[in-house]
């Protein structure tokens, strides 16, 4: 038990400490009196912690989120960043290769010519 820092054996020296002050009567008559308060600021401190934490909670998805929308965006910059870049890497390629190799060009192979008949030529 934990309440206020508080723990067991502190209580228990508080407790006795309260009998030894205003004797084991009217000890009594300030418990009944004392508890119901204790108990409602006991619930009150709870339901503090409880809202605060549920705070914290949203402040982080808040922030997290922002931040995750944030990085998705640089991300996709990099990415279209990478794309142009490769786009124009092959076309400075495709450039320096010629329009005889271009792949676009390329159809199917020309034969080569004929050759002549070596029969006929003797």
């Amino acid at each position: 038990m934990d309440f206020f820092n508080i723990g067991a054996g502190e209580l228990v020296f508080l407790v006795l400490l309260a009998i030894l002050l205003i004797g084991p009567g009217r000890a009594a008559q300030v418990f009944r009196q004392v508890t119901p308060t204790l108990a409602h600021l006991r619930r009150e401190w709870f339901s503090f912690q409880k809202g605060l934490m549920t705070e914290i909670n949203e402040l982080e998805q808040e922030t997290t989120g922002g931040l995750i929308s944030s990085l998705a965006g640089d991300l996709d910059k990099v990415q279209q960043d990478v794309v142009d870049g490769v786009r124009e890497i092959e076309q400075e390629a495709m450039a320096g290769i010629g329009p005889h190799l271009h792949p676009a060009s390329s159809g199917p192979a020309s034969a080569p010519p004929p050759l002549e008949n070596q029969d006929q030529a003797e």
